[in-house]
């Protein structure tokens, strides 16, 4: 029985097939809390949650075939690249399959970034696929819900209802 997008059966046997399967419920809740946000807490809003989607399937479809250059930033320090990087779908799917399994903490910077990149600047997605893939995610994510993203995990795992072969029933 998953709870939230922890299931602590498939996470100790590592079998993550829930996670899959819920990815759609997941998307699906991206696009309707995205709408009830409205235009001032959701840079990708949409007047209804389907035209949210129709807006994040063109983008898909256009930077497949139009991909995003992001120009080089060379200074010392710099948030930017060091050189040019292009920003492809396969980019977007990844920073899409991150924020899908931690929705608290990306949604908002994941909004932010599908906007920007629709208008043609791949900046911001170039930041959260750097840090998300050199594992500083955290660096991302403001301290107090880095917390409790901790605290609501022990949680999640605690609530679960104890098999019959766990060490609970013995």
């Amino acid at each position: 029985m998953p709870i939230g997008n922890v299931d602590y059966r498939e996470w100790h046997h590592q079998e993550y097939v829930n996670f899959l399967r819920d990815t759609d419920k997941v998307m699906a809740a991206f696009y309707e809390f995205c709408h009830r946000a409205g235009p001032t807490g959701c840079d990708f809003y949409a007047d209804t949650p389907e035209l949210i989607q129709e807006r994040y399937d063109h983008l898909l479809e256009t930077i497949r075939q139009h991909p995003v250059i992001v120009p080089a930033d060379g200074k010392l320090g710099a948030t930017g690249p060091s050189m040019p990087q292009v920003i492809t779908w396969s980019h977007v799917r990844r920073l899409t399959s991150s924020a899908l399994y931690q929705p608290m903490a990306l949604f908002k910077k994941f909004a932010a970034a599908l906007a920007t990149l629709e208008v043609g600047d791949g900046r911001l997605v170039y930041q959260m696929s750097r840090l998300i893939s050199s594992s500083s995610l955290q660096l991302f994510i403001n301290h107090e819900l880095f917390v409790t993203r901790r605290l609501l995990s022990c949680v999640y795992c605690s609530a679960m209802i104890p098999s019959p072969q766990s060490i609970l029933y013995h």
